[in-house]
């Protein structure tokens, strides 16, 4: 059986216009649709209980990024806060490819590599200026290149960043996100959000696993000594207790990217 081979992340990451993306693609589609549900619930002035508090929902507008980013003209809809799941697909396509990621591509994109004929408008604190003498060939000006940085490097072992610090340079970086806990989160919680007053937890875990992944919906009986094998809500502890967390963590994440930060999940800022 042949295998398609996964592209490096530096291929995977450049675009057709030859510019460099400093997230995955996958995480900055995350990010608009946490955005974009963090705009409904501050659209319905909601309020998330977390460790015994309410935390009103609002978006911080004074964040280097929603200075960039125009949250009065995110579209209304499609709305994501909704418990059907049919045709999200579809509307993640309209939300994301046919407006955010048109309208705000350039804010995760990297500073190009690029010929200049002009220094003064460099902006040396994203850029290192190299020049390379106009009559080597490629292969000398490669070998020179490399060398140069081996040289950078070795530099910069000496003096490391501080942790946390990101190399990148585009004017939104996100770090440490997983493509398939964001997908988690988001959904647990879009389930959380909409469910009727008399689900439970194992019902959003239930729900969660039938709109994703075409699992049949759980079905328990009360526990007694003729239950027998039949499934009881003991049996599903490790789910309502993991489903518990989930939401927990998406509304840290939701309330610390009002802030301008994402995607944290272990502690509100």
């Amino acid at each position: 059986m042949a295998y398609r081979k996964r592209k490096d992340v530096d291929t995977r990451r450049r675009g057709h216009d030859d510019r460099r993306m400093a997230t995955d693609i996958h995480i900055c589609r995350w990010f608009s649709l946490f955005l974009k549900i963090t705009k409904e619930l501050e659209d319905r002035k909601v309020k998330l209980e977390l460790f015994g508090k309410q935390h009103l929902v609002k978006l911080n507008r004074s964040e280097n990024w929603f200075k960039k980013i125009d949250l009065n003209k995110l579209p209304k809809t499609p709305k994501f806060l909704r418990f059907e799941f049919k045709n999200y697909y579809k509307d993640t396509s309209s939300y994301f490819d046919n407006y955010f990621w048109l309208k705000y591509r350039h804010l995760f994109q990297e500073p190009k590599t690029q010929f200049i004929q002009n220094f003064n408008n460099v902006d040396m604190d994203k850029y290192d200026v190299v020049i390379v003498p106009k009559h080597f060939s490629q292969r000398e000006a490669r070998s020179d290149f490399i060398n140069l940085y081996q040289q950078k490097e070795v530099k910069l072992k000496k003096g490391r960043k501080k942790t946390g610090e990101s190399r990148h340079k585009a004017d939104i970086v996100l770090t440490g996100a997983k493509d398939e806990v964001l997908k988690r989160l988001f959904h647990i919680f879009r389930i959380s959000q909409t469910k009727n007053n008399e689900m439970t937890n194992l019902d959003i875990y239930s729900n969660y696993q039938n709109q994703l992944f075409k699992r049949p919906l759980i079905q328990v009986v009360r526990k007694t000594k003729d239950s027998g094998k039949e499934k009881t809500k003991d049996d599903y502890e490790s789910q309502i207790r993991s489903t518990q967390r989930d939401i927990r963590q998406a509304k840290i994440l939701i309330l610390n990217l009002c802030k301008g930060h994402f995607p944290i999940t272990d502690k509100l800022l």
